[in-house]
């Protein structure tokens, strides 16, 4: 008799799916004890079925933000810009052969990062005879897109986030970037602007100046045709183990820790160390 008693107070997830139609009716055997039987399904509680029901018909609102990043980054982008160089080049390629779906965090990173680059680049076009936003530049080839550019000066700025309190200099693969577009603008100076979003006290920015003499800007033009003809090699041949990757990069390093090829990419340097 005891034995019968416990096999019909058994939780039937089956039964709990099939007869609310939704997978968010799996919930736990401690949430069902405490709450009275739902009389319409008799097995999860009566609050939680009423929620379920009322959700039936519910958008996943987030999960068509995830959706519409899919569709817009699904869409190969027309040659060779200075960003595709400045971050990971090996897994630009590792995304080339097999894309991934984004995740809800790529979308807040990438939605939060939006959203602040452009609320900056309104305040400088309040003098749009001075300022101009995501100014295009281009040099063998090869495109890029300057946050703000100082027309006046023929000066670049880039503007970027720092999950930080204080910075003490800025980031090598920021620099980079920079010099890219003071090379390809031929200005002698450029700034780095920051904004510190631990930083809860009177002076959350930080600015860096930059500067290249003639020479250097050359050179780095050369570096820059450098970087992109390896990637093309490498995208050409379908081969990631071609294109630099940042393992040790000390800057870089944190793209590897959430980076889903990491095993792979791990695997071809060590291939390679063996040679």
């Amino acid at each position: 008799m005891v034995n019968n008693q416990k096999e019909n107070e058994k939780i039937h997830w089956k039964s709990i799916e099939e007869q609310t139609n939704s997978k968010d009716a799996w919930t736990t055997a401690a949430e069902i004890a405490a709450g009275s039987r739902c009389p319409t399904c008799g097995y999860i509680g009566h609050e939680v079925h009423n929620e379920i029901q009322g959700q039936k018909n519910t958008p996943n609102y987030i999960a068509l933000m995830q959706e519409a990043m899919e569709e817009w980054f699904s869409k190969p982008r027309e040659g060779f810009h200075v960003s595709d160089v400045c971050l990971c080049p090996r897994q630009k390629v590792f995304r080339k052969i097999d894309q991934l779906p984004i995740d809800v965090k790529t979308v807040s990173i990438y939605s939060a990062g939006k959203a602040m680059h452009e609320a900056i680049q309104l305040l400088f076009l309040s003098d749009k005879r001075t300022f101009e936003r995501e100014k295009y530049v281009e040099y063998d080839d090869i495109q890029g897109s300057v946050d703000i550019y100082d027309r006046r000066r023929n000066i670049p700025l880039e503007f970027k986030t720092s999950r930080a309190s204080d910075i003490k200099e800025p980031k090598s693969f920021h620099v980079e970037q920079l010099k890219y577009y003071m090379a390809m603008l031929a200005a002698p100076e450029g700034y780095i602007l920051y904004q510190l979003l631990m930083h809860f006290g009177q002076t959350p920015f930080k600015s860096f100046r930059i500067t290249m003499n003639a020479q250097e800007r050359i050179n780095q033009r050369e570096r820059l045709v450098m970087e992109i003809n390896s990637l093309k090699r490498a995208m050409e041949a379908g081969d990631p183990s071609l294109a630099r990757s940042v393992r040790q990069d000390l800057d870089l390093q944190w793209m590897c820790k959430d980076c889903p090829y990491s095993i792979e990419c791990k695997r071809m340097e060590s291939a390679a160390a063996a040679a």
